[in-house]
């Protein structure tokens, strides 16, 4: 299984990060082949498969204790199974500590996305370009631009803040404005399904991209799904 992380572009200005959440950039991964040209004198990158990269949630406390939790309890299994002398003990208080520093620091990490291929699916493609089995594999991360098309999509959280920005706009601005931005707001009616988009296919060159990765290769390993 081929498993692809990439951390979004933070937005910053004078020091203070405005990344919306969710981004509205969006990654793509492109994996590609290495196949030797028809003279073998060089090796060229055939495009295989790409796939749009999902949003990687963050982690909640509970499910970040399950899993130190379970990694105690097998370190020391594996402990007694190994006869060890002083086998690994399963602390839940001194793991609720780890937890709680774990989640620091996912809570200050960028966003990132992340998609997969299984090996049964990259084989199937190999046979499809009538490729070895056994080429080897790079990938390509790929951020663009969103294109934002309504409210929904320039406001970040648009249903649960609107009552916020309107107390705001009354605020700052008085009660009449307030009323027409209400009413302006009214008539954007619901959110409109998210259009898919197609940015490196069927839709290149309509879409800015903001930036690439360099090619990396993809790790060999012995071990199938």
């Amino acid at each position: 299984m081929i498993t692809v992380n990439a951390p979004y572009a933070v937005a910053v200005h004078e020091g203070n990060d405005f990344t919306a959440n969710p981004p509205h950039t969006s990654i793509w991964g492109l994996l590609y082949a290495q196949v030797k040209q028809a003279d073998g004198l060089d090796y060229r990158n055939i495009l295989l498969n790409e796939s749009e990269m999902k949003l990687k949630p963050k982690r909640k406390q509970d499910e970040i204790f399950s899993t130190f939790m379970q990694e105690a309890e097998e370190r020391r299994a594996e402990d007694i199974r190994l006869n060890v002398r002083h086998p690994h003990k399963v602390d839940a208080t001194a793991i609720m500590q780890d937890v709680m520093q774990q989640m620091t620091i996912e809570k200050h990490n960028d966003q990132s996305a992340f998609c997969v291929w299984s090996n049964k699916e990259v084989q199937e493609i190999l046979e499809l370009y009538g490729l070895p089995v056994d080429s080897s594999l790079s990938i390509l991360c790929v951020e663009v631009f969103g294109q934002v098309n309504n409210t929904y999509e320039h406001i970040d959280d648009f249903a649960i803040n609107k009552s916020s920005l309107i107390k705001n706009t009354e605020k700052e601005f008085g009660s009449e404005v307030a009323l027409e931005y209400n009413r302006t707001i009214d008539v954007v009616g619901p959110q409109p399904p998210k259009r898919p988009i197609d940015p490196l296919n069927s839709h290149l060159g309509m879409h800015r991209i903001l930036r690439t990765s360099p090619l990396t290769e993809v790790p060999f390993v012995c071990c199938t799904d």
